[in-house]
C-alpha cells in the first residue's frame, strides 16, 4: 500500500493504532497510518502519515478531520 500521501496529516507514531481504528470506524479502509518510516514515490516518508493507493480515500480522510491538503493536485480535495 501506499502511492499517495500528504506531509499535511499525520499523527504521532504511537497513535498510528487508535488513528487507524478511528478511520475504519469512519467507513475509510482504503488507507493507513504507517508505522515505520518508508520509501515511497523516492520520498521518506515519516511513522505516522496517511498513506493510501486511492486518492478518494485520501480526501474523505482531509475531509473528514477538516485539514487543507497542501499536496493537493489538479482535481483533489484541498480543504475549505
Amino acid at each position: 500500500m501506499g502511492k499517495y500521501f500528504s506531509r499535511s496529516i499525520g499523527v504521532q507514531p504511537s497513535e498510528v493504532a487508535e488513528a487507524n481504528e478511528d478511520m475504519r470506524r469512519a467507513g475509510i479502509t482504503d488507507g493507513e497510518y504507517i508505522t515505520q518510516d518508508r520509501m515511497i514515490n523516492g520520498v521518506r516518508v515519516p511513522a505516522g502519515t496517511f498513506v493510501t493507493e486511492s486518492r478518494k480515500a485520501r480526501a474523505r480522510e482531509f475531509e473528514r478531520r477538516g485539514y487543507m491538503d497542501k499536496d493537493a493536485g489538479y482535481g483533489d480535495y484541498a480543504g475549505k
